[in-house]
């Protein structure tokens, strides 16, 4: 993927900011991706302590484990998975 355009990152950001409805929230990224640095960025200009970046899958679902019920555990276990398979 390209770098965000300024357009879609102030949008993107207006969402973030705008979310109360969301528990936690988490972007997995590659970090040698020059994108990578963006949404680090971004989540920061988000705020929020329940949003995090991670290049790390298994620290991604450490930090989203309190948020999920057991069902949702399972769902993000096999995600990841999948993801690290893919790898």
């Amino acid at each position: 993927m390209r770098l965000l355009d300024r357009e879609t990152t102030e949008f993107l950001l207006q969402i973030m900011r705008s979310d109360e409805g969301v528990e936690a929230q988490v972007v997995l990224i590659d970090e040698s991706a020059l994108m990578g640095l963006q949404i680090r960025r971004l989540f920061r200009d988000g705020g929020g302590e329940h949003r995090a970046v991670f290049d790390d899958p298994e620290l991604a679902e450490r930090f989203l484990m309190p948020y999920l019920d057991p069902m949702e555990r399972v769902a993000l276990r096999n995600f990841i998975t999948s993801y690290e398979e893919a790898a």
